[in-house]
């Protein structure tokens, strides 16, 4: 082998090393950019907040001074004596809507809700850019409402999420004992004015993640003062502080 066929192949072997040192370069970056700005990962939700490991100082809240008005809408449970009140917008193909729903949920449906504290109310905020089974699911909480059962049907949804196409929605009627033809029925469609009216008031209300909570006052004509947003997923003492708070204003 000549000299020059030895350096030729000790300049193959070298751009050969670089090049691989820069794809390496290239993927670390690029990794380190989603790490860093994971919310271009999934546009519109809130990532932030990890229920296990939030303390209040990590809670993203905002209170809301001027005067903010918002509907509970036609999906809200409560005693009528309450005082307070809770909107959650939700999206049920979201995960951090998911790891609400899944856990801190029940304990406020038990401390605040079940005790006359406060109304809950849930509204349909569909980030369905990235969710393309967002809206069917959200017409299929709304029928089984229409059976009442909706909130039955919130728990299915959330815990199996994996599930919610058109024929895994028939199935979750079916697994909470709903009519199967009336469900069908209104699955075509009865119920996308509904989900239509969820989405106008949050975007109303400026309301672009998901899970979003306003928490505030209500009116004497039903409506809430809103007076805390909470964006992200809480463990249930962020909220309970919240509550107790504004039970403490209203008392004085």
């Amino acid at each position: 082998m000549g000299w020059r066929t030895r350096l030729q192949l000790d300049a193959d072997r070298a751009w050969c090393i670089l090049d691989r040192l820069a794809s390496v370069a290239m993927v670390a970056a690029s990794a380190t950019v989603l790490v860093a700005a994971g919310v271009l990962m999934w546009p519109g939700e809130n990532v932030a907040a990890d229920p296990l490991s939030a303390g209040p100082a990590a809670v993203d809240q905002q209170p809301v001074s001027e005067l903010l008005l918002a509907s509970l809408g036609t999906t809200v449970k409560g005693h009528e004596s309450a005082r307070l009140a809770m909107i959650e917008f939700s999206d049920f193909q979201c995960p951090y809507c998911a790891r609400y729903a899944t856990g801190t949920h029940a304990r406020i449906e038990r401390d605040y809700v079940d005790t006359g504290r406060i109304k809950y109310a849930f509204r349909s905020m569909l980030l369905d850019r990235i969710h393309p089974h967002a809206q069917k699911a959200a017409e299929a909480a709304e029928c089984a409402g229409r059976q009442g059962r909706f909130w039955d049907m919130y728990d299915r949804l959330f815990a199996n999420q994996s599930l919610l196409g058109l024929a895994e929605l028939t199935g979750h009627a079916q697994g909470i004992g709903l009519d199967r033809r009336q469900f069908a029925a209104c699955l075509e469609g009865e119920t996308a004015a509904k989900v239509s009216d969820d989405r106008a008031e949050a975007a109303r209300l400026a309301i672009t993640s998901t899970p979003t909570f306003l928490i505030g006052e209500l009116t004497p004509q039903g409506e809430m003062r809103v007076r805390r947003r909470v964006k992200g997923t809480y463990p249930p003492d962020v909220f309970a502080a919240i509550f107790d708070e504004l039970e403490g204003a209203a008392a004085r």
